[in-house]
């Protein structure tokens, strides 16, 4: 049985952009992430950003995609602080 559904080309788009972006941060992270020793203050703020957005959205497809550990840690460090 064949059924027929519309589906909005936008959702779609929207789908598979937010997968191109996770997949080339886990490709990052195979590889080794950045070979930064340190993040800029524009790092740790749009880090810090993340975070809050991603507290305050109720929408559960919400995901952080980071592909390096010191973004990693820096986010794990802002939930730390937000919690206390």
């Amino acid at each position: 049985m064949k059924r027929n559904e519309s589906v909005d080309p936008g959702v779609i788009i929207s789908r598979l952009k937010k997968e191109v972006i996770e997949l080339k941060a886990e490709i990052a992270m195979l590889k080794g992430g950045s070979q930064k020793d340190h993040l800029t203050g524009e790092d740790v703020d749009r880090c810090n950003k993340m975070v809050e957005d991603f507290i305050r959205t109720d929408d559960p497809s919400q995901t952080l995609v980071l592909p390096d550990r010191l973004l990693i840690n820096q986010c794990f460090y802002h939930f730390r602080s937000m919690y206390k």
